[in-house]
């Protein structure tokens, strides 16, 4: 049976699906000791020896892990900065593990990472709309004309948003604290439509992916997703 080129990469843990169309294009990978340059060609993986920066394919166990990523944590696995790495709290699984998305240095809350990079395509695929909730601390009241606004999409930069849900759990003079879900990930989009709204945020915490929660996971930790979890994320 032939397989992309690159999701057989992904599976095997080199990088994310649309990373491995890259390192194809960069001359890394051979197929029975030829150069290939075309991420789309069918191989099979049972048949044909595949070699990435000259070493073999191996099949690797894969890891599904959820982690509550603390503020001041990057989702790259290197940096030159020797800032702390989300990476850095799951260092002790035998796996080279990447993240799923990003969240921001300064966003807290529930990340996952995997060596699955089909897994991750599917999660992060634009087409997909995965819902992703957030609690965000805001200055002041908001209004809730702001939050009807939020719920039909605001222009960012001259591109509209898409429709997100939004509900206020307090608000006081002071600080408000609202329960957001986006359906797309565009750069900063949360701090962006709240500055537009003319309100500053102080804190940003994702709570969950389309169903699956950080419930009382603390901050730094990590736990192995359930079958059932990664079951339903891949039907996604």
């Amino acid at each position: 049976m032939k397989i992309r080129l690159q999701k057989v990469l992904a599976e095997a843990g080199v990088a994310s699906r649309r990373a491995c169309d890259e390192l194809i294009g960069e001359g890394l990978v051979k197929v029975n000791n030829q150069v290939v340059t075309t991420p789309g060609l069918g191989v099979n993986p049972e048949k044909d020896r595949i070699t990435y920066k000259g070493k073999a394919l191996k099949a690797e166990k894969k890891f599904y892990v959820m982690v509550n990523k603390p503020k001041g944590y990057i989702c790259t696995n290197s940096d030159e900065k020797g800032r702390r790495r989300t990476i850095d709290i799951v260092s002790d699984i035998p796996a080279r593990l990447y993240t799923v998305g990003r969240l921001d240095w300064d966003v807290e809350g529930l990340i996952i990472l995997t060596n699955d990079g089909d897994f991750a395509y599917k999660l992060t695929h634009p087409k997909h709309h995965i819902p992703k909730t957030y609690v965000v601390k805001i200055k002041g009241a908001i209004e809730s004309k702001h939050v009807a606004k939020i719920f039909s999409g605001i222009y960012v930069d001259g591109k509209k948003t898409q429709p997100a849900k939004a509900e206020i759990l307090r608000s006081s003079r002071q600080l408000s604290h609202v329960r957001l879900t986006l359906f797309e990930g565009r750069k900063r989009e949360i701090k962006r439509m709240f500055f537009q709204l003319g309100y500053r945020v102080y804190h940003i915490k994702r709570i969950s992916i389309d169903g699956l929660k950080l419930g009382n996971l603390q901050p730094g930790r990590y736990r192995n997703l359930r079958d059932y979890e990664i079951k339903r994320l891949m039907r996604l």
